[in-house]
């Protein structure tokens, strides 16, 4: 018996200690936040106390606070810290990876030595996690980590939440002050270290509730938070969850919303005469609450930061035991200072929702300011513009690749076999009508129209003495041979012009270089040259399939040339061609459309863009409907 006793004696002084040494650790904590003048100074001073609180034989941290990230680590004992650092590291970006506390608990080969990794995340005061904390405590076993856990991150939300305050300091009261209350520097250790342990607005709520409704002897005590000009009641002593449509939650908002709205403490009890007294009696709310609660005391007083007032207490006691003159104020003075803390807790715990609703209500209350004058006149102009992409209208322009092509082509071809003489034009050049292009070899040519000049002059001599000799058969003979002749001499004399090949148009010459070829022997029906005119050229427009229905033979618009772009030239759509071909890896439709321009630098091939006029349509059409289409495109059930 004497050794049970014993024990848990010795269990009772070690958890008073831890308690002692924890106690400690947050006031220093504090303490540093109040001292430091930069957040790397107050961080990389926490970790050192975090370490020396679990007697740990190396830390780190990894925070990310504002634009700077914050490294550092803390080694203590005869340990090397290389032995710990790699793993621990390993161990912290995991926990950075989850923004969650973590254990991982490690057996020694022997088994006989256990060593523990912890960690805790570090949060930003509006909510988010900005890095986290990792320590190696050794040794250690199962019973004792979910405790050293739990401190841990204590330790560390206390350290998130005391980043706020740094450099700030209260001014201390004596300890004759109303009421005795300790130094506001104490306050605000113990406010802060209890605020830590808390993960939600609501289990701090539901915490204070309940103990004020214990020390200050009272039936009931509501907290609501302020939104707007509204009050949403988070906890009441005595209930775990708050049922905002049931008539006593209503009675008590009422209250709160009253007091809000005079933005001083209001109490409503037995003895006091409301009748007479014009402060008071046009607190119809409490009156009603009052009455609800058949006759108690009932009061209500707001919980403010920097003039703002973001909660309202109200708390109920029974009709025998009312409240005592200067006792509100006592009670008021011990829970204002949680105040911050659950206004940051509120902050730290939003959902994303919330943290985008409370960041547009403020930007309202900025815009509404009367000094605000240049925001207001930004707001404008972009309601304007929002207005304006939503409902209004400009013209769709299409802009698609295309490539200039001759209108018409004139094909130059050999008229018969033979040599190539000489050759003075070559393709690309500019020729007029009737132009010498080639000449062709037409010696041979020459001496069978001699030979058929010669043969029709002796027929022409035997018909004549045919004609003589009165023989009518041979004058008919010889006139026919003479009409043959004269056929072959007129096909001959033809050739030889043909020999010389000019142009029948004005234009450019597209193809033909004969240069190469000169002395060859050039086959009939051979193209020779192909020449195009340069006042009308044809526009091979590629339209993309995802906007071939847009495409009509009336359509209209502009091109322009990669080679001269600071010109545009309009065109019109002659036609549209019914099936699609692959251009440059894309299936494309290909439209035609009728350009007239006199420009000598224009030439067949040529590549461009053009912009096809669609009409009127929404500006919010034009910036979407590509991404609309998609994801009707791949997301269709």
């Amino acid at each position: 018996m004497q050794t049970k006793l014993e024990k848990s004696s010795s269990k009772n002084s070690t958890s008073a200690s831890d308690s002692q040494r924890e106690g400690a650790s947050y006031a220093e904590i504090v303490s540093l936040a109040r001292k430091s003048v930069s957040p790397i100074q107050f961080l990389q001073s926490c970790l050192k106390v975090i370490a020396k609180h679990f007697v740990c034989p190396y830390a780190a941290m990894h925070v990310r606070y504002a634009s700077e990230v914050i490294q550092d680590d803390w080694h203590a004992g005869p340990t090397d810290p290389k032995f710990w650092k790699n793993s621990l590291q390993q161990f912290l970006t995991e926990s950075l990876a989850e923004p969650t506390s973590r254990a991982k608990l490690l057996k020694s080969k022997t088994g006989a030595t256990k060593v523990a990794f912890l960690s805790a995340t570090v949060f930003d005061s509006s909510g988010p996690a900005i890095g986290a904390v990792a320590l190696v405590i050794a040794p250690t076993n199962e019973a004792k980590l979910g405790r050293q856990l739990d401190q841990l991150e204590s330790l560390a939300r206390l350290m998130s939440f005391s980043a706020e305050f740094l450099g700030r300091s209260q001014p201390t009261a004596s300890a004759n002050s109303p009421g005795g209350r300790a130094s506001g520097s104490q306050t605000d250790h113990r406010t802060l270290s209890r605020a830590a342990s808390f993960t939600t607005v609501e289990e701090l709520a539901f915490a204070l509730t309940n103990d004020l409704c214990t020390k200050a002897q009272c039936e009931q005590v509501a907290l609501g938070l302020v939104q707007g000009k509204r009050i949403r009641i988070i906890s009441i002593s005595g209930f775990d969850n708050v049922k905002s449509q049931s008539p006593g939650v209503s009675a008590i908002r009422g209250a709160m919303e009253e007091c809000l709205d005079a933005s001083a403490l209001i109490t409503y009890q037995r003895g006091t005469d409301w009748a007479t007294d014009e402060k008071l009696s046009g607190y119809r709310l409490h009156k009603q609450w009052h009455s609800a609660s058949h006759g108690d005391a009932v009061a209500s007083m707001p919980l403010a930061v920097d003039g703002h007032t973001i909660a309202v207490l109200s708390l109920r006691r029974p009709a025998s035991d009312p409240f005592k003159p200067g006792q509100l104020d006592d009670i008021k003075s011990k829970v204002e200072p949680y105040a911050p803390a659950l206004e940051l807790t509120r902050r730290a715990s939003r959902s994303f929702l919330t943290h985008a609703t409370d960041g547009i209500k403020r930007f309202a209350t900025l815009v509404r300011h009367p000094d605000r004058v240049g925001l207001k006149v930004m707001v404008a102009v972009a309601l304007l513009m929002t207005a304006s992409f939503f409902f209004g209208s400009m013209n769709y322009e299409l802009t698609v690749p295309c490539v200039v092509t001759p209108h018409q082509l004139r094909q130059l071809t050999m008229p018969f076999d033979g040599l190539v003489e000489s050759a003075s034009i070559v393709e690309g050049e500019v020729v007029q009508a009737g132009q010498v292009l080639c000449l062709l070899n037409h010696k041979e040519l020459d001496q069978q129209q001699v030979e058929l000049q010669a043969e029709l002059a002796v027929l022409e001599r035997e018909t004549d003495r045919a004609l003589a000799s009165n023989l009518p058969i041979d004058v008919q003979l010889a006139r026919a041979k003479q009409v043959l002749t004269q056929a072959k001499l007129d096909i001959v004399t033809r050739r030889i012009a043909q020999a010389t090949v000019r142009s029948p148009i004005a234009g450019v010459v597209v193809t033909g270089d004969l240069r190469q070829r000169i002395g060859g022997v050039v086959a009939r029906g051979e193209t020779l040259f192909a020449v195009a005119p340069l006042d009308h050229w044809t526009l091979e427009v590629q339209v993309p399939e995802h906007s071939s229905a847009d495409l009509h033979e009336k359509l209209t618009g502009r091109f322009a040339a990669f080679a001269k772009p600071e010109l545009s030239t309009p065109f019109s759509m002659s036609r549209v061609l019914g099936e699609a071909q692959i251009r440059n890896g894309i299936n494309v439709y290909i439209a035609e459309a009728d350009v007239v321009a006199e420009q000598d630098w224009l030439r067949p091939g040529m590549e461009g863009v053009a912009k096809l006029e669609l009409g009127s349509r929404r500006v919010w059409w034009i910036t979407l409907h590509r991404a609309i289409d998609y994801i009707r495109l791949h997301l269709w059930p």
